[in-house]
């Protein structure tokens, strides 16, 4: 089951596609969640071809495996999907290079209850999409060495 914001997920990010701003190769990660039926994003099979669509599930994965898909990868765009309260759990300085584009309320995530309670109401019961600022990832990392 979906929880009701996964697939709205997919079509705000089949919107932010046909954006030609966001033109290059582009990475999605679904992380804390459930990894949504890939075919809603709406792409046809020539658009993978003509620049690289990537999807990633990190559902159950640790922070670190975040941060090194992150780290790895500062080109072309990055948004990443999970839930407003897994923010709190997002690894720094990866956390400070997010910014939230879409919101969508409600979703229900029974995998990290006790994380949405703590979020509140609001939080507690969104999930957002965030832009990857990959410029602020790489000074930070750059910061870090």
């Amino acid at each position: 089951m979906y929880y009701r914001g996964v697939v709205p997920s997919l079509f705000y990010l089949h919107s932010k596609l046909e954006d030609t701003a966001f033109a290059g190769n582009v990475h999605i990660v679904y992380w804390k969640t459930y990894m949504p039926p890939r075919h809603l994003l709406g792409v046809q099979d020539q658009e993978f071809f003509s620049r690289p669509i990537v999807i990633t599930d990190l559902a159950g994965a640790r922070q670190n495996d975040l941060r090194d898909i992150f780290y790895a990868d500062l080109s072309g765009t990055t948004f990443l999907v999970t839930t407003a309260a897994m923010h709190s759990s997002l690894p720094q300085p990866l956390s400070d290079c997010l910014v939230v584009q879409h919101r969508i309320f409600p979703h229900l995530d029974l995998d990290h209850l006790s994380e949405s309670v703590e979020a509140g109401w609001s939080d507690g019961l969104s999930l957002l999409v965030y832009l990857t600022d990959h410029d602020c990832i790489a000074n930070r990392s750059h910061s870090l060495e």
